[in-house]
């Protein structure tokens, strides 16, 4: 994206602090000790607010070290808090074999697959699911 695009997509994002129907927010994900930036997760709250769709990237340099894991938990926790929510939902190239891990370790489980276009090559998107437990009731924030 251009400078014009990403200035009007920060500030956005900064503007974000909650969940709303209809919208996304992106969440940092910095080091621990360093608040060093390393990767965002992004979730979006459906229009009737019955399902979240998350997303997530991370340096190349931090991978493998559990940090998405952890993040996509986390993401998920406070998808959760919403009441009316019952499931979080994402999707990944089948090639992309570290998400699909994340996401398995996540709790997510492997609801289906398509064949897509992306970038402009041709894919197989997975599909996952992570529906609320019947214990996990919403908090109040």
């Amino acid at each position: 994206m251009n400078r014009e695009v990403a200035a009007a997509f920060l500030h956005e994002a900064v503007n974000a602090t909650h969940l709303i129907p209809g919208n996304w927010i992106q969440l940092a994900l910095a080091e621990s000790g360093s608040d060093l930036l390393i990767g965002d997760v992004g979730l979006y709250l459906s229009d009737d607010g019955s399902f979240a769709e998350l997303g997530f990237t991370l340096a190349r340099e931090h991978q493998g070290k559990g940090h998405a894991t952890r993040a996509a938990e986390l993401a998920v926790q406070l998808a959760l808090r919403h009441p009316t929510l019952a499931e979080v939902r994402a999707v990944t190239d089948e090639l992309n074999k570290a998400s699909v891990a994340v996401l398995m370790r996540a709790g997510f489980r492997h609801t289906g697959s398509h064949e897509a276009v992306f970038k402009e090559k041709p894919c197989v998107e997975l599909h996952f699911t992570r529906t609320r437990n019947k214990t996990q009731t919403p908090r109040s924030s």
